[in-house]
């Protein structure tokens, strides 16, 4: 578990979620929420395939569209991407998650 949300990463100068999260294959919940991070999801986070819980919402500098690798998620239950600038279609490897039992895309 890897919570770090309510902070305020990026505030005076915009960065993108660190790469270096990537490694930590046996991530089961990652929340980035309520920060200030900017760019696009790395589709790296396709490779996380024991994550259960993802929030990056209210992040509002993260943009783009969805990466397709996040249908690779195979525990996924939760992803919250809620308010930020997203946009595009949902990708249909989304459909792939099977334990996906919630995914909050308001306010994009």
């Amino acid at each position: 578990f890897l919570a770090f949300n309510y902070n305020s990463f990026g505030y005076n100068a915009p960065i993108a979620i660190p790469t270096e999260l990537l490694q930590l294959k046996e991530l089961v919940s990652l929340d980035l929420g309520f920060n200030f991070f900017t760019g696009t999801i790395h589709s790296g986070f396709g490779d996380l395939k024991e994550l259960e819980f993802l929030n990056l919402q209210s992040n509002v500098y993260l943009n783009g569209t969805l990466p397709p690798e996040l249908g690779r998620l195979e525990n996924i239950e939760i992803i919250i991407l809620a308010n930020n600038q997203f946009v595009g279609e949902i990708p249909s490897e989304f459909g792939r998650m099977e334990k996906l039992a919630q995914l909050d895309l308001s306010q994009n």
